[in-house]
């Protein structure tokens, strides 16, 4: 291996001389290996060389050829750029986010899913319903009267919705036979337990309108009255859930609304729930001490 001494040897390059060189002649087989003496140079010289092949300007008396530019070797030139590295990578960064890879191209009108039978669908729906209608006829569209009952769960308690039958303990409360409940479109449930008098008030209530504005027709048509047959078919839902609202009508403040004070109220109920079990022992204790 040869290393130039200095740029008066190979004057490969155009510009001010420097004291030493950075650049490397390394010939392509045999030559020492003199890692000691290319470590020294490693910090100021190159810092990815090959390291291996080099030898200092002082060796190379006796060693294979002088420095000479018509020598026939074949040379490999390194020029490190001292401690700058150059890294090309395939993947830059934008602003902290990578390149962008976006795949396009997926066949859309392949994998495309169509409803063109949408508008057929529509009318088959209606057409179904009227023939239901008329299959049922004069019972109401929707079927059986259903209870209202609480929906499950504690996050959704408060809501109400349609169960699936009246419990036995409300069709005996509303006064109706479970024989004949079936038989005037009213759903029973005997798996339902009622809980609370509140839904069986509400549920037996619902019975009861519901039987007042019933009109039962005769199985045979020969003994139908005239005044039944003007009855028109009850297309809605069988006595739907009242909507209850919360809001707050705007209304003409009263000197009771001005004289209410808010704050002292607040405090009042804090004080006599904190005071109400020591009140209540004060009394005991008198009552045993007037005894």
């Amino acid at each position: 291996g040869l290393r130039a001494g200095n740029t008066s040897l190979l004057d490969l390059l155009e510009g001010e001389s420097t004291s030493e060189s950075g650049l490397h002649v390394v010939s392509a087989g045999g030559a020492l290996d003199n890692r000691a003496d290319g470590a020294r140079h490693r910090a100021g010289g190159h810092g990815q060389s090959l390291l291996d092949p080099v030898l200092p300007a002082p060796k190379l008396a006796g060693r294979l050829v002088e420095p000479c530019l018509h020598t026939g070797l074949p040379l490999l030139l390194e020029m490190p750029i001292r401690d700058h590295v150059v890294v090309l990578h395939h993947c830059l960064l934008w602003s902290g986010r990578a390149n962008p890879n976006g795949h396009f191209k997926k066949k859309w009108e392949s994998r495309v899913k169509t409803w063109l039978n949408q508008p057929a669908r529509k009318l088959r729906r209606r057409e179904n319903r009227i023939k239901k209608a008329l299959a049922v006829a004069p019972r109401p569209v929707s079927g059986p009267i259903r209870p209202v009952v609480q929906c499950p769960t504690r996050r959704y308690n408060m809501k109400t919705r349609f169960g699936r039958g009246f419990t036995l303990e409300e069709i005996k409360e509303a006064g109706i036979a479970r024989s004949e409940a079936r038989t005037i479109g009213i759903s029973i449930d005997h798996r339902r337990v009622n809980h609370c008098e509140e839904s069986l008030k509400a549920n037996v209530q619902r019975l009861k309108e519901y039987r007042s504005n019933l009109v039962v027709f005769p199985r045979k048509a020969s003994k139908t009255a005239p005044a039944d047959m003007s009855v028109a078919q009850h297309t809605g839902t069988v006595v739907p859930i009242a909507k209850t609202s919360n809001r707050i009508r705007a209304r003409k403040i009263t000197d009771a609304d001005k004289a209410f004070n808010a704050v002292r109220t607040l405090q009042e109920a804090r004080t006599f729930a904190r005071m109400e079990g020591r009140r209540k022992k004060m009394a005991a204790d008198r009552e045993a001490a007037k005894k």
